[in-house]
């Protein structure tokens, strides 16, 4: 999707990095200085502070979250769960035992996010990492949010998450990538726009080592909306075959 965007308003930024599953240690973890200090390189050159740049930056983090099992149906809170083959799942908060150990997105940013969203007619869902005191996990969004960025989880829903045999869904993750490139064509909609904003998404799992796609372009750049690039809706009517 980042690939796709040719010539954002705003410089985006894709950022790739592993150690999730073991506490985003060492320096190709998401706690690595590694993406701050790429920031404030980058901010350098137009002789802005770093700490400016990431204030006025937002992220997806593109994480996933535990969709409903039939099977273990007691592990869930069905009202309050996600579903394959329902689209994205945004999830405001992970952690455990309520909200402990999570960033929790603000009330504002979801708004936004949700905004876009529904402006651009893709199918999201929100959940939660199963019943409260009953479930739970983390991810990396708290780490970006340290940064004084806004940040929010928002992936697919995984059936039988950290299992030897796990199951997503091919249209959530056409969904998500058209998600993606919309994030990055519609960084106007957050109204901050300026030359010096970063717009970042993390990718979940990736086994190699940390690598970032920088689109970068000043003031005067305008988007290509010819039809080769143009953002493409997708309609839950799909019927996909797992």
């Amino acid at each position: 999707a980042a690939l796709d965007v040719e010539m954002p308003e705003q410089t985006c930024v894709t950022y790739l990095t592993d150690k999730e599953e073991t506490g985003s240690d060492g320096n190709t973890g998401m706690q690595s200085d590694f993406l701050r200090f790429f920031i404030y390189d980058l901010a350098k050159q137009d002789g802005v502070d770093g700490y400016r740049v990431l204030s006025k930056s937002t992220c997806l983090s593109a994480d996933v979250n535990a969709a409903f099992d039939p099977t273990y149906a007691s592990a869930y809170e069905a009202n309050n769960c996600s579903y394959i083959n329902n689209g994205v799942i945004i999830s405001k908060y992970t952690g455990h035992g309520g909200k402990y150990d999570t960033s929790d997105a603000s009330a504002e940013y979801m708004g936004k996010i949700r905004a876009m969203l529904e402006n651009n007619d893709i199918l999201w869902q929100v959940g939660e990492l199963g019943k409260v005191d009953g479930g739970g996990g983390g991810t990396i969004a708290k780490y970006v949010a340290n940064m004084n960025v806004d940040v929010v989880d928002l992936g697919v829903p995984v059936l039988s998450m950290h299992a030897p045999f796990e199951i997503v869904s091919k249209t959530d993750e056409r969904i998500l990538r058209n998600l993606f490139e919309c994030y990055f064509l519609s960084c106007q909609m957050f109204k901050l726009c300026s030359a010096d904003q970063y717009f970042l998404i993390w990718m979940k799992h990736c086994h190699t080592e940390r690598c970032i796609h920088l689109y970068r372009c000043g003031n005067n750049c305008k988007i290509n909306r010819s039809p080769s690039h143009r953002i493409h809706r997708l309609w839950c009517g799909m019927i996909v075959d797992l």
